[in-house]
């Protein structure tokens, strides 16, 4: 009966051990996710910029010379 209960012990250690590996793994691989979204936010952000000011320096070339093109 105690070699039972020793042998179930040990079971279960091993199967908590592989769930913590497991768990940490996992942890990682959402940190990692999670620092790719925010450069993908970052570089999304100055997409954004760089359009926006390409927007008004196009728009400002219209009212400047009337609609003329090739500002």
């Amino acid at each position: 009966m105690q070699s039972e209960a020793l042998d179930n012990n040990w079971a279960l250690s091993v199967r908590l051990r592989q769930a913590n590996k497991e768990k940490a793994a996992l942890r990682q691989e959402l940190l990692r996710i999670r620092r790719e979204r925010e450069k993908v936010a970052l570089r999304t952000d100055e997409v954004r910029r760089l359009h926006e000011e390409a927007t008004k320096s196009s728009q400002v070339c219209s009212i400047r010379d009337g609609g003329e093109e090739g500002c």
